[in-house]
Order: structure tokens, then C-alpha cells, then sequence
């Protein structure tokens, strides 16, 4: 009986794949569409008792006009999550569908997923006690066993069968954690990493593990997700709000994104504050009746817009439609801020300070480099940070002047780097916080801004905007962006390269 229904299951799988591939290539062939329709139609319910999901979400929705055809991508995976969240107890319960090609160019027999909300405790002191666990797991209708992989922060799934190089697989699967707020910090629950995601294929599973702050290695990928809470707690996240039902004591909010490299998700009890910005949706949001003046939401806003403008016409659009700026009450001795796609996340230990101005830049550009263009983050750290933190610099010379500009050069890349005693490196052979950071946001930045003045500086937005454009959603390396920058500017920079990056 379990077999004949895996069987009836997976072949509802397989058609309900297919239907998904033909509507997102427009497909035509009305007949055949019909008779997969009624095939599915007439077969038995499947064994697995999650919700039935359909992955043609209204992804567009999360995507300005232009970029609405960029949802239509068959290599992007599709996170289609339901979350319930139990304030009283600590505990997020969760069940995910996962539907991903196999784009390694051969056969593969396993997938691997990451479980960030098992990574140790950071340099900052978060993290360390997510307890993320996975179970029930189904692959194409069949049951498998996870095994738990690199310190719990990673399961291996096995493939009932190889699967061939250009095929899909769905992935169903429950998981739960437990959740609170940063240490430090209000009420607001942060769940920026909380979602098993699919890890990079490099030639094997990525699952690396270090205890820096920047941890998430990820292909983008299209998120459907839902959300359930008290009704008095809003949600928030990457993307945006396509519904919200509320029953009784609970309210179920509906959220969907663009190609994403992660789904950062915060739930509190929110005011908001919001402005346009070329036909981008700006808000800040904060604790409702909380130690965040309006004044402070006003000014970060500002700046935001500013930082967006600037980065447009640095780098190129902002495709999605919307950026997110959620802002912590910290009581943590100093400020901070986090990036993930299309939401930003501020901790504010002071109010709006000189940091506070700084950092809402470096966010920004990060959605540039980080959000759109990813990177090996373990082994190439300095290639995000590095353009976020001359991102900042280059915010300031055009809204603050040259004399801020250059304080802040001098102050937190040139002096910033002149106290790192590493090269550009891998993130884990930094013995400290503190090293890394003087090595890859000071010398990177420094990195930089050497090639800016050896290409110039029409050749060298022009190849940051190619670097963007060729790589947006993907993942870039450095040679990605000296390729670029020698495209833009006809000279060799192999030389340069190799000269800061020890190659």
C-alpha cells in the first residue's frame, strides 16, 4: 500500500513539474497542458501530508516592471515555505517545498541542504543555539533518511534515484527551530537564516563553517513563503506582502521574492515609515512605541534613497520593488548593521550616529555586491566587502562632499588597512574578528580604489556596471570582475590583481 501510493505520489510529482516548467516558458500547447490537467486530476491523494503547494507564485509581484521577466528563470530553485511561530514557546515549526534543475552537468545522487540556524555562536555573540532539526523528508514522493552533515549546520539527502544532468526534483520536508530575539536587542524576531537552504555546488556540496559573522554561501533562488503569528506581530522580510488573513488570535501573512540569495524575515510589533524612490518602495521599520524616534526613521530613510540613487547609477538598476530597513533598539555598546536581499537589518545602539550614516550605505551597496552578484564568501570575503565598504565612499562624495569623503577614506579604508598584517585570504585563515576586518574591509576597499585609479573613473563604473549585469543573480569570482574592468578599460590588469591578491 505505501509503495503503490510513493508511486502514484511520484508520478503526480514529475506531471505537477512539468505543468510548472511549461507555464514558466509560456508555453502554448493547450492540449497537452489539458491532459496533464486531467491526469492530475485523477490520481490518488499523495502519501505526504504537507500542504499542496503550486510553485508558479505571483513572483513578479516582488520585481519592478522592467524586471518582472527575470522570475522566469528554469535554473533558479523555488522555496515554497509555510512557518508558525510560537512566541510563547520559543519554537518555529516549518515545512518546505523544494524545487531545484540539477544544473552540475552530470548525474547527481544526493542533495545537501544548510542549516544556518546551526552555525556556533559568532564573533558578535549571536547565533550558537538555533537547534534546527529536519524530518519527514520525501524526494519526489519517496521517503528518505537525512544524515546529518559538518556539525549539524548541513543534512544530506539521498536520491531514490540519480538524477540526470537537466532534471528536477522536489523536495518535501518538515523542519523547526528554536527562535528569540538578538541578544541585546528588543522584542523583534530576526529569522534572516532560518530556512534550510540548498548549498553551492562546486564540484561537491559546500559546507563550510566558520564562526565570522558572514556565513551564508547560496544560490539565488524564488521564495514563496508563509507566515504564521499573533496578529498583533506584522511580518517583514525579502520581497514582499501579497496577502495577510487574519483568524482569531493569528494572522497568516503571504510573502513572495525575486531571485533572492537568502530570505531574511523579521516579525514584531511595527511602525513604519515609508518613501518612493524611482519607483521603489523604501521603508524603515521599527518597534511600535519603542526608544526609535521618528526623526531617526526619517534620517535613515533619507539616507537610504540617497545610497540607492547613487549605486543606480553607479552600477545599474535595483530590479526588485521593494528595500526593507528594520531597526533594532540595541543595547549591545555599539552600532550595527547586516545585509541580506532587499532587507537590511540596523542595530542601533545610540540613535542616528556618523556609524548609522555609514552603514546605511554599505548596505545598500550590498545589494549590489552580495544581493545580486554573489561570491565565494570563504574564499573570496573581500570581493562583497570590499565594493560595499567604496561604496560608502562614494555615497559620501556625492551627497557629503569631498572633505567627508575623504575623512572617511583616510579613517575606515586607508587607516583600516594599514593596520591588517594579511593579504586578501580566505575568511577562516584570519586567526580574529578583528584581522579579517582590517584585511578584507580595509585592504579590500583599498583594492578597490587602486583599480579605480589605474582604469579611471568612466572605466571603472562602466566595468562594475558590465561586472553587475553579466553576473546579477549568479555568482561571481575575481576574475569575473578584472575581466570586466579590462573590457571597460582596454588595459591588462592580471598584474594588479595578482599583486594584492598573492596570486
Amino acid at each position: 500500500m505505501v509503495a503503490a501510493s510513493a508511486l502514484c505520489y511520484n508520478g503526480a510529482v514529475l506531471l505537477s513539474v512539468s505543468l510548472v516548467r511549461l507555464v514558466m516558458m509560456k508555453c502554448s500547447v493547450i492540449r497537452s497542458l489539458c491532459a496533464l490537467l486531467l491526469l492530475l486530476f485523477l490520481l490518488p491523494a499523495p502519501a505526504y501530508a504537507g500542504p499542496a503547494v503550486p510553485f508558479a507564485a505571483p513572483y513578479a509581484d516582488a520585481m519592478r516592471p522592467p524586471f518582472q521577466g527575470d522570475v522566469e528563470r528554469p535554473d533558479l530553485p523555488h522555496y515554497a515555505v509555510h512557518l508558525d511561530v510560537d512566541m510563547a514557546r520559543g519554537e518555529l515549526r516549518g515545512t518546505l517545498d523544494l524545487l531545484f534543475r540539477n544544473m552540475t552537468g552530470g548525474p547527481l545522487r544526493n542533495a545537501v541542504l544548510r542549516l544556518y540556524a546551526n552555525f556556533p555562536r559568532d564573533a558578535f555573540g549571536d547565533g550558537g543555539d538555533g537547534a534546527a532539526t529536519v524530518a519527514d523528508v520525501f524526494i519526489d514522493g519517496q521517503p528518505v533518511q537525512p544524515r546529518s552533515l559538518a556539525q549539524h549546520t548541513a543534512v544530506e539527502l539521498p536520491f531514490p534515484h540519480a538524477l540526470a544532468p537537466g532534471g528536477d526534483t522536489h523536495i518535501q520536508l518538515r523542519w523547526s527551530a528554536h527562535i528569540a530575539p538578538l541578544h541585546g536587542t528588543d522584542d523583534t524576531l530576526v529569522l534572516t537564516s532560518a530556512i534550510p537552504q540548498l548549498a553551492v555546488w562546486d564540484g561537491g556540496w559546500r559546507t563550510d563553517m566558520t564562526v565570522l559573522p558572514d556565513h551564508v554561501y547560496a544560490v539565488s533562488g524564488l521564495y514563496h513563503v508563509f507566515v504564521s503569528a499573533p496578529a498583533e506581530w506584522l511580518a517583514a522580510g525579502s520581497g514582499v506582502e501579497v496577502a495577510r488573513t487574519i483568524q482569531g488570535p493569528s494572522a497568516t501573512s503571504e510573502l513572495v521574492s525575486g531571485p533572492v540569495r537568502e530570505f531574511a524575515l523579521a516579525l514584531g510589533r511595527f511602525q513604519r515609515l515609508e518613501a518612493d524612490a524611482d519607483g521603489i518602495t523604501v521603508r524603515v521599520l521599527s518597534r511600535r512605541d519603542g526608544r526609535v524616534p521618528e526623526e531617526v526613521a526619517r534620517k535613515i530613510l533619507a539616507r537610504a534613497t540617497q545610497a540607492l540613487a547613487t549605486a543606480t547609477a553607479r552600477y545599474g538598476p535595483y530590479p526588485y520593488r521593494a528595500l526593507t530597513f528594520c531597526v533594532l533598539e540595541a543595547g549591545r555598546g555599539s552600532s550595527d548593521a547586516r545585509e541580506y536581499s532587499g532587507f537590511i537589518l540596523l542595530l542601533l545602539d545610540h540613535g542616528y550616529s556618523a556609524t548609522t550614516h555609514e552603514d546605511v550605505a554599505h548596505e545598500v551597496g550590498h545589494q549590489w555586491f552580495y544581493g545580486m552578484v554573489g561570491n565565494d564568501i570563504y574564499r573570496d570575503p573581500w570581493l562583497d566587502e570590499g565594493l560595499a565598504q567604496y561604496t560608502t565612499f562614494v555615497v559620501i562624495q556625492q551627497w557629503d562632499g569631498a572633505a567627508a569623503a575623504n575623512a572617511y577614506f583616510s579613517a575606515e579604508i586607508a587607516e583600516l588597512a594599514a593596520r591588517s598584517r594579511y593579504s586578501l585570504r580566505p575568511a577562516n585563515s584570519y586567526p580574529s574578528w578583528s584581522s579579517y576586518y582590517a584585511s578584507v574591509y580595509g585592504r579590500g576597499g583599498m583594492f578597490v580604489a587602486a583599480l579605480r585609479a589605474q582604469v579611471g573613473d568612466e572605466a571603472f563604473f562602466a566595468g562594475l556596471r558590465q561586472y553587475v549585469e553579466h553576473s546579477h543573480y549568479g555568482i561571481a569570482h575575481p576574475d569575473d570582475l578584472r575581466q570586466a574592468l579590462e573590457a571597460a578599460s582596454g588595459q591588462q590588469l592580471s598584474k594588479l590583481f595578482a599583486q594584492w591578491l598573492g596570486m
